[in-house]
């Protein structure tokens, strides 16, 4: 007979033993009610009476804990969104929290830079088979368009054929020049100097005709300007 499932009122009987093989991405909690943030293959929880003819099932724990992804983002210039997972072989897939998460076409990089007002996040998955989602972060371009740098920029022509200059009667400094398409595919992205005595150059001419953002950002502000190149 099989003393585990031929028990019989007066015949032999024994306890079960039985493993329960579990994977985790970071911390476990278990039928016993302690949680495990390493490999484990000592716990044991008995479950008294739980085999056929009243016998306990004994069941260890065979536990394998992996590094849980870091599913958290860090904004720059107000609309480029990063992923702060560095993980060697770690995947990302950028979605469009406001279209039903929608994953967003050819953004698999760990940076992000969003090209209208939405809100966003990552799916990032480890080469451990671990994924985990970002929160959703929102990008507001009307409030970006609020920086100061609107006022004192002049940025044309816009339509252009190909060149735009951005100049300015009234600042000077240092700024990070960033070109997106409508995808949020970066285009171009330098540092140039913007003064009365000289422009920035955006090169749209080897491009195809179409939107493109324009993003201008220094040490304390961000501006934005659609431009169409035709």
């Amino acid at each position: 007979m099989d003393p585990a499932t031929d028990w019989a009122s007066g015949q032999f009987s024994t306890d079960v033993q039985a493993t329960d093989t579990q994977v985790s991405c970071g911390a476990f909690t278990w039928v016993d009610g302690n949680t495990y943030a390493t490999d484990n293959n000592t716990a044991t929880y008995t479950f008294t009476g739980g085999a056929v003819g009243g016998c306990d099932n004994i069941v260890t724990l065979d536990l394998t804990v992996n590094a849980p992804v870091d599913n958290t983002i860090s904004v720059s210039n107000d609309s480029i969104l990063t992923s702060n997972d560095v993980s060697t072989g770690v995947q990302y897939q950028w979605i469009d929290c406001g279209n039903n998460n929608d994953p967003i076409s050819g953004e698999t990089s760990q940076s992000f830079t969003a090209s209208t007002t939405g809100l966003y996040a990552v799916v990032v998955t480890g080469a451990n088979g671990c994924t985990d989602t970002s929160a959703c972060t929102s990008v507001d371009f009307a409030s970006l368009n609020e920086s100061n740098l609107e006022s004192v920029l002049n940025i044309a022509p816009n339509p252009t054929n190909g060149l735009v200059a951005i100049s300015s009667a009234n600042y000077s400094g240092e700024a990070t020049i960033r070109v997106v398409d409508l995808s949020g595919k970066v285009i171009s992205e330098s540092v140039q100097t913007i003064s009365p005595n000289a422009s920035a150059q955006v090169d749209l001419s080897g491009n195809e005709n179409g939107v493109y953002i324009v993003h201008i950002s220094d040490a304390n502000e961000s501006y934005a300007v659609r431009v169409l190149k035709k």
